[in-house]
């Protein structure tokens, strides 16, 4: 094990002389009184950019653990360690918590990362994670790519490769592939100094975002959803006579009355919420689309399940892919449900939609008559990768 890796009591164990004795004494009582990692110093002040992060690990029996600097050390090369800090509402540390600084001249998608207590920067040695004076060298610069629902990996811009702290405390932290889920551990904005939490889009939008697989597939299935309506994969809209459609036929099966207007592989019904299910499961077979169904509710709820749902008025910013859950009747319960395919830069956001109108796909702007009758936004969830 590297000198600058063996924990300080151990040092402290091979050190000579009766300083060194009576030192080893005092910081042994101070950790008895205070308990590891819980002194907060007095430069440990609250702000809305200085935060403590944890990491949870998605697989079965994986724990919760928060980056800090091992014994609040302040020198360079100071190895940064996995804390396993108890509860999202624990007192918290200068050690483990952080700031972002400057972004990176040449890609500003990359900030530094500040580290409270001794105002140096999260850095990388060797592929692990470290603390060190804070310079222009790639390695000090981070962004968080985006998962869903403010949940993501850190990850570096020297490497391209994410932070992973392991599966025990005090495990020294390392720099892995970021698709590689099964080891990574997912950023989330639990165990804040500031008095309210931030919220999981603060997390994402306040902060420098590489916007990763989550946006990549949203923006797919808009691309298919405007596809679809342009009717350049073979126009599979509707045919007219018994309300068959392609969508059903995809998402639940065929229809045997279908073939009577001569296509055996479409389904029979109300097709609006059938069109995004097939837009977001052709997009990406990441995309988890368990428990949705016909009906446009069923997009409400999986918002609600799987903590993306967007309701209206709460200044989300819609992006591409996201469904649209309208209510029209003002019955409390959706009655039809679009694709969102673009927000332009003066905020506009258009639509596709899905058995609108004369029974087709149609393409318009959410204007504010539109939008009264919106409920909110739901953002499909991507699986882990494997």
């Amino acid at each position: 094990m590297p000198a600058d890796t063996i924990p300080v009591r151990r040092r402290l164990r091979h050190a000579a002389g009766p300083v060194a004795a009576l030192l080893a004494i005092v910081l042994i009582a101070v950790a008895v009184v205070a308990g590891q990692l819980q002194t907060r110093p007095a430069n440990a002040a609250a702000h809305t950019d200085h935060n403590h992060y944890s990491f949870f690990d998605p697989t079965p029996g994986g724990g919760e653990f928060a980056p800090a600097v091992d014994a609040a050390r302040t020198d360079d090369l100071a190895p940064v360690i996995a804390w396993d800090y108890g509860t999202p509402n624990a007192p918290v540390t200068a050690n483990s918590i952080f700031w972002w600084g400057a972004a990176h001249p040449g890609d500003g998608a990359f900030k530094r990362l500040h580290i409270e207590h001794s105002g140096k920067c999260l850095g990388v040695y060797e592929n692990r994670a470290i603390q060190y004076t804070c310079n222009d060298n790639p390695d000090h610069f981070w962004a968080v790519v985006d998962e869903g629902w403010g949940k993501g990996k850190l990850k570096n811009l020297s490497t391209g490769t994410c932070l992973n702290l392991g599966r025990r405390n005090g495990e020294q932290a390392t720099l892995t592939d970021c698709a590689d889920d099964a080891r990574l551990l997912r950023i989330t904005s639990t165990g804040i100094t500031t008095a309210d939490h931030l919220t999981a889009d603060r997390l994402l939008t306040q902060f420098p975002h590489d916007a990763g697989a989550k946006a990549q597939a949203g923006q797919r299935a808009a691309d298919i959803a405007d596809r679809e309506y342009k009717k350049e994969l073979g126009g599979n809209d509707h045919a007219s006579g018994l309300g068959c459609n392609f969508y059903t036929g995809q998402i639940n099966g065929p229809s045997a009355r279908c073939r009577l207007v001569g296509h055996s592989s479409w389904g029979r019904g109300e097709w609006c919420a059938d069109f995004v299910h097939y837009a977001w499961r052709e997009a990406d077979d990441r995309i988890d689309t368990s428990g949705l169904d016909g009906y446009a509710e069923s997009f409400k709820r999986y918002g609600s399940v799987n903590l993306t749902w967007h309701p209206a008025g709460s200044g989300y910013t819609p992006r591409p892919g996201d469904a649209v859950v309208f209510n029209p009747n003002s019955d409390g319960r959706a009655s039809h449900v679009a694709i969102v395919f673009q927000t332009d830069s003066t905020g506009a956001t258009y639509i596709l939609s899905g058995n609108a109108g004369s029974g087709e796909i149609s393409y318009r702007k959410l204007d504010a008559k539109l939008m009264g009758s919106v409920q909110g936004f739901t953002s499909p969830r991507l699986r882990p990768a494997r």
